[in-house]
């Protein structure tokens, strides 16, 4: 079993930018030159940045001829599903804190709850 640290997968900005990335984007298929443009940083900063989610099987990793190296998340993944399901809710259309905190009191007047 693989114990998961989330320091290891989110540790950096490149780390959240990339996932993110892939995360708005599930069925595609990433090289290595792409997302090192995406992430504005070396392509080698790229095969560092995303080893972690390799290592946690949350994205594939395939070379391809002798250069060409490409990535993809594993949307099989229970790692991935998991986080996903995360995402989609974070980012979901939500209420604002206002509005949530404010309600009316028996007597009509606005209560903000803490």
């Amino acid at each position: 079993m693989v114990l998961t640290n989330l320091m290891d997968l989110f540790g950096s900005k490149q780390q959240t930018r990339l996932i993110q990335y892939m995360l708005d984007n599930p069925g595609k298929i990433f090289n290595q030159a792409s997302l090192a443009r995406f992430l504005s940083c070396s392509p080698s900063t790229v095969a560092r940045v995303v080893n972690p989610f390799i290592f946690t099987g949350m994205v594939k990793f395939e070379m391809i001829g002798k250069q060409m190296k490409v990535f993809a998340l594993d949307t099989e993944s229970s790692k991935t599903k998991l986080l996903t399901e995360f995402y989609q809710k974070l980012t979901a259309s939500e209420p604002t804190e206002e509005k949530d905190r404010d309600h009316d009191d028996e007597d009509g007047t606005k209560a903000n709850v803490v």
